[in-house]
């Protein structure tokens, strides 16, 4: 059976000849499709790093140049190869992927160390951060133009001797806006939240005020995924119908390969079912296409899949 078969007559252009449905069928296998999620979440975590690593700004040199591209190489050919393979056939080899050191938990709590204030002391001047901040400012001056960047680290500041208002403003942000929020956006973070702990107070408050600290922490960072929520054969059997798992492959694929399918052809790609008589319009495959990247984009951060990993 030829692989066009789950195809549209007329395929979109570009479509890797590695990237077949038939190859994603997961029967009913929860742990098979979670260990599968996982090799995705650690490519993800690779490819949006390196999307993060602004080449245009380093000095230009063939050596550079060279790492550059053997790096884009090297991510294209794990894309590919995971397009290939969708599916670990071996259950040990399940087993040993979740020993991955990417995926260990760290402690729960532990001494913030030497190198913790080193890293703390060079957040700001991250690049990925900066580039956090300067985003995040740009959605607050479609709210409101009070807001402006600095050139340094994308804190807003006063502009110049603009509108004195706005010193307040920024004054604001800056005291309010809780680090967490970037730091769980960045390609490498590693699932510690930071919080300040005043031993002036005593044992009883401390304990009460770090659970409600905790409650609304974890609910802002994880919206979707309570502690309570775990998989059941109706969820695998729901996210199996929305192509999760081969839209994810697609999604990297498009990254690391500077091509963009529109949501219409990726819902002709992942939906179209030429054996079924029952004809659905370009709104029904981009709407379908749409909620699979959203639903995607959430099981792939990392603190959604831990929340989902240990509840199975």
């Amino acid at each position: 059976m030829s692989r066009h078969r789950n195809f549209s007559l007329k395929p979109p252009p570009q479509i890797p000849c590695e990237f077949n449905l038939n190859k994603y069928d997961f029967k009913g296998d929860c742990e098979l499709w979670l260990s599968a999620l996982a090799l995705r979440v650690e490519l993800k975590k690779e490819v949006e790093a390196f999307l993060a690593w602004n080449v245009s700004e380093f000095e230009i040199s063939e050596q550079r140049s060279e790492i550059y591209d053997y790096a884009l190489t090297r991510l294209q050919i794990k894309i590919l190869s995971l397009m290939d393979s969708p599916l670990l056939q071996d259950q040990a080899e399940v087993s040993k992927d979740w020993d991955h050191h990417w995926f260990r938990k760290p402690e729960a709590v532990s001494d913030r160390l030497l190198v913790d204030e080193f890293r703390s002391a060079t957040k700001l001047h991250d690049e990925g951060y900066r580039w956090l901040f300067d985003k995040e400012i740009e959605n607050l001056n479609q709210r409101s133009e009070r807001f402006f960047s600095s050139g340094l680290t994308g804190i807003p500041l006063k502009h110049l001797f603009g509108e004195s208002h706005s010193v307040g403003d920024a004054t604001h942000f800056v005291t309010s806006y809780s680090m967490w929020k970037a730091d769980i956006q960045m390609s490498n973070f590693s699932g510690e939240f930071g919080v300040k702990v005043n031993l002036f107070h005593d044992d009883e408050v401390l304990i009460s005020e770090f659970a409600k600290w905790l409650k609304a922490t974890r609910a802002a960072a994880v919206p979707h995924f309570s502690k309570h929520k775990g998989i059941t054969a109706a969820t695998l059997e729901e996210w199996a119908e929305m192509r999760l798992v081969p839209y994810i492959d697609l999604w990297l694929y498009q990254k690391m390969f500077s091509i963009t399918f529109p949501f219409p052809d990726i819902g002709e790609i992942l939906y179209h079912d030429p054996n079924n008589p029952k004809k659905e319009d370009d709104g029904d495959w981009t709407k379908r296409a749409k909620d699979t990247h959203k639903r995607a984009m959430e099981l792939t951060n990392p603190l959604s899949f831990y929340a989902l990993r240990n509840n199975v």
